[in-house]
């Protein structure tokens, strides 16, 4: 039994073909899997991450998470861990975050974590953005060369949230993603992005 910020049970699970243990939280209230985690070791990767995603994606959709797109991914020891954002309509809301882990040699999920999902999804009204793309654009440092753009909700430290313009692009070899207020025009933050061996990082 646990009592953060969900109140969960917590069950531990083998497999009848002898996989496991697998341990999982599920909650009080409503039944949800906030939670599970297997340890199948280390394993050889006869899988693309794209096919991972694949499977990751038709996992959620299976189990009624509908409108989740991949948001960036990382990998170790053959296991792929996902990180899925809930999409309204053209927007990625990054509150509502769930992460699948695959297995890169046999395609099965060894893990998931819907806790920030289960906190934060909500029906949500969220008005149209006082500017533009062009005019947020426009705010963005003239360095950075700006390969992709979108509206994107993000949460702030006092938990609550933030419609911004999300713009992915270089600095030369460096990758950042900077965000800009949808309202205000205020340049909110900046993350630099990682290509490691192990998958993206933001930092």
């Amino acid at each position: 039994e646990s009592n953060g910020d969900i109140k969960c049970w917590g069950v531990s699970v083998e497999l009848k073909d002898g996989r496991g243990p697998f341990y999982f939280t599920v909650s009080k209230t409503g039944g949800k899997i906030v939670n599970m985690v297997g340890d199948p070791g280390a394993q050889e990767v006869k899988l693309s991450v794209e096919k991972a995603k694949d499977l990751a994606a038709k996992f959620l959709e299976e189990r009624g998470y509908e409108n989740m797109s991949p948001a960036y991914q990382q990998f170790d020891q053959g296991i792929c861990t996902i990180n899925f954002a809930y999409r309204y309509k053209d927007i990625i809301v990054y509150p509502d975050l769930i992460k699948v882990k695959v297995s890169l040699y046999d395609g099965q999920v060894v893990g998931f974590e819907s806790k920030n999902y289960l906190i934060a999804h909500k029906k949500r009204d969220i008005k149209e953005p006082k500017l533009s793309v062009d005019e947020a654009r426009a705010l963005v440092n003239p360095s950075l060369d700006i390969e992709s753009e979108r509206l994107a909700l993000i949460p702030t430290p006092s938990r609550n949230e933030r419609l911004c313009y999300e713009f992915n692009g270089k600095i030369g070899e460096d990758r950042f993603i900077v965000y800009i207020d949808a309202y205000t025009g205020d340049e909110v933050d900046i993350l630099k992005i990682i290509d490691a061996n192990i998958g993206t990082l933001v930092i």
